[in-house]
């Protein structure tokens, strides 16, 4: 059938549903009873018919391939056909007993009766929620449930009166005896409450291997029967001449349209609600509702027999102080209870958080800080496995991992827009600081204990908390490399100027002194020789001495602190191998430290321009703007994707230069267009 065709019948079915309870409605109102029980029992079925017919309408409408929706829009016409034949003939027949069509309707009324329940109970259980009977355990206890319904309305069939109308003979009045027609009921029935037993127990079998959002399906309307069983229990056991039947009957009813209204929103939601919470809450009102009603119980029912009077108010007032006394203790243990049958031996979401805040506000060490948050992450979700991750450039890494000695994912990249692909968890969230990601969250679960929406939200809120934490703990990090950088630089440093002076002034101090002796052994035989190595000696002196101003220029340049940078780094640029232009505006002198950081910047620029990039051409813009020293060193290079690439030693140090007096880098390249850094720094005012 096609999805237009099923959707046409499904209204159509509730349609003809709505016009037989208006029927019903209209002869019960008309007919020759007083409102009393019976209308009540005739609101309760017309709006749980109506409910059936609305839901299995719906269920028809948007997955026309589940047989439910079918189940509900024929059980509801069903449910419908027979309150307006029940109420036609409760009317007519008291008045006119020998009213074919009264006695047709009664006849009617015990035939359908076996139908709608079936329909609406048995069958709903077998099939939800995928619409089909699946197993075999299934389908046999189909089976004896039709055979019991079948039963049940041939009994109805066969039966010689209508006993509920006062024993009037049956339309049809059939010769067979009476004790057949009552065994055959009495034997259809229990057929049919023994396949509701048994579909109910399938169902909760289900649930145990059940996985993902069939699960929560599941987990909903065994809620829903659960507690439609424990609403419509007073309703079975009370008497009619009680003065809380009819009250029992209005919730009882109540209770019943949970199960039509679970199974609807199991089906037709792509997002279900949170059962947990659910379950919570429903376990804390009936444990509640259970010590008001026991408080009560004992001592208005057992002190008021005591002292002979049960309608004491002194009696009433005492209970209510009672509970008055004892509600917030007795609320806060429900609670406690209600988390522990939902969560086991996990904490709630709130006791995940306010752990985590407690953690995070106690003076532990960023050693500490991720151990802590993985093991309160999986702990808090029952997971398997719980990882923290980190990031560090364009991919992230597991920083930790629950339980101690856990096998940690492997390293995954980050796309452009920082979202998140880790194939081997089960729900992964970025964690976040002002916009940048810093890292993710994740669990691992087995696939027969899936991720919730609470454990979801748990994870989304823990990822909120975090960012802050990463975020510190980043910058701890960043601070320990940055100092290691720096010893590590200083140590080269320290070699290279070793290496220079061993290998450059060193080398040409000792030439000069040897040939100082030669000179002075040769001056009394060959004054003209002595003289021309005085002559080389001058010059291979000013040549040291030159070699020595530039090794003291790589440390700090004197002209860096007697002219500024624009000088500095013009005399650097007229040395360079490829055109260095320096533009300045407005730059006058600074600290020296700051002068220093930029020119050293700027000297390292040029140099990995000209080395790696390539670049034909390179240009200085200095300037002072907004309280800040920036510079821009711009080269006509071969670029490179600052994403996809690791920042090699030489900007690193730059970075680390910078960020060191307060300072920050900015990398803007691409292939084939060039590089331009760009460092900034605040100078001190005032």
């Amino acid at each position: 059938m096609s999805p237009r065709t099923a959707r046409l019948w499904g209204w159509g079915l509730f349609t003809i549903t709505g016009g037989l309870s208006a029927l019903a409605i209209l002869v019960g109102a008309t007919g020759y009873r007083g409102p009393g029980l019976t209308a009540v029992v005739l609101a309760l079925a017309i709006g749980i018919s109506l409910a059936c017919s609305l839901i299995g309408a719906l269920i028809l409408s948007r997955r026309p391939d589940n047989r439910l929706g079918w189940m509900f829009a024929l059980g509801g016409v069903a449910a419908a056909l027979t309150s307006l034949a029940q109420e036609y003939a409760a009317g007519l027949l008291p008045a006119y007993p020998d009213s074919t069509t009264a006695r047709a309707s009664a006849w009617f009324t015990d035939v359908a009766n076996p139908l709608s329940l079936g329909l609406l109970t048995v069958f709903v259980f077998l099939l939800f929620p995928e619409g089909r009977l699946g197993s075999p355990a299934r389908r046999r206890t189909a089976t004896l449930a039709a055979i019991g319904v079948a039963m049940a309305s041939a009994g109805a069939v066969l039966e010689p009166t209508l006993q509920e109308h006062g024993d009037i003979p049956s339309p049809f009045a059939p010769s067979i005896p009476e004790a057949v027609s009552l065994t055959l009921f009495g034997l259809g029935f229990a057929l049919i409450g023994g396949t509701l037993v048994a579909s109910i127990v399938l169902l909760v079998r289900k649930l145990r291997h059940a996985v993902g959002r069939e699960r929560d399906q599941l987990r909903l309307l065994v809620w829903a029967t659960a507690v439609a069983v424990v609403l419509l229990t007073p309703a079975l056991v009370s008497p009619p001449e009680a003065s809380w039947t009819r009250a029992s009957y209005v919730v009882g009813g109540l209770g019943l349209l949970l199960i039509p209204v679970s199974v609807g929103v199991a089906i037709l939601r792509h997002r279900l609600l949170d059962i947990d919470l659910v379950i919570r809450r429903t376990v804390v009102i009936a444990l509640l509702g259970a010590f008001i009603t026991a408080v009560y119980v004992a001592v208005v029912v057992g002190a008021g027999a005591f002292v002979g009077r049960s309608d004491n108010a002194v009696l009433s007032a005492v209970a209510a102080a009672v509970v008055a006394l004892a509600f917030q203790p007795v609320r806060r243990w429900a609670q406690h209870l209600a988390n522990r049958l939902v969560y086991g031996k996990r904490a709630t979401p709130y006791e995940v958080l306010h752990e985590f805040s407690e953690r995070v506000a106690g003076s532990y060490g960023t050693d500490d800080v991720l151990p802590r948050m993985a093991a309160i992450l999986g702990e808090g979700t029952g997971a398997e496995r719980a990882q923290v991750w980190l990031r560090f450039g364009a991919e992230l890494r597991p920083g930790e991992a629950w339980p101690s000695g856990a096998r940690r994912s492997r390293p995954v990249g980050t796309s452009h827009d920082d979202t998140l692909a880790i194939p081997d968890v089960s729900h992964a969230v970025p964690v976040r600081h002002e916009g940048e990601l810093l890292g993710a969250l994740s669990i691992t679960k087995t696939t027969s204990d899936p991720v919730t929406p609470t454990e979801e939200k748990i994870l989304s809120d823990l990822a909120h908390q975090a960012g802050l934490v990463l975020r510190n703990t980043r910058l701890v990090e960043d601070l320990r490399a940055s100092r290691q950088r720096l010893v590590k630089a200083q140590d080269q440093e320290r070699r290279r100027l070793e290496r220079n002076i061993h290998d450059g002034a060193q080398q040409q101090l000792v030439a000069l002194q040897v040939k100082q002796r030669l000179a002075e052994q040769v001056a009394e035989r060959d004054p003209a020789k002595a003289i021309e190595l005085l002559r080389q000696l001058q010059v291979e002196t000013g040549q040291a001495l030159q070699d020595l101003r530039d090794l003291a220029r790589g440390i700090y340049p004197p002209l860096l602190a007697d002219q500024g940078l624009p000088a500095a780094l013009e005399a650097q640029a007229r040395k360079a191998t490829v055109p260095v232009e320096v533009r300045s505006d407005g730059v006058g002198r600074y600290p020296p430290e700051v002068e220093a950081t930029v020119y050293f910047c700027c000297l390292e620029a040029v140099q990995n321009a000209v080395k790696y990039a390539e670049a034909s051409s390179v240009r200085i813009t200095l300037g002072a703007t907004d309280g800040a020293l920036s510079f821009k060193v711009d080269d006509d290079g071969r670029g490179f994707d600052p994403a996809a690439i690791t920042p090699g030693a030489g900007l690193q140090n730059m970075r680390d230069r910078l960020e060191a007096i307060g300072g920050s880098l900015e990398i803007a390249s691409s292939p084939g267009a060039g590089t331009r850094l760009t460092g900034r720094i605040p100078l001190a005012t005032g």
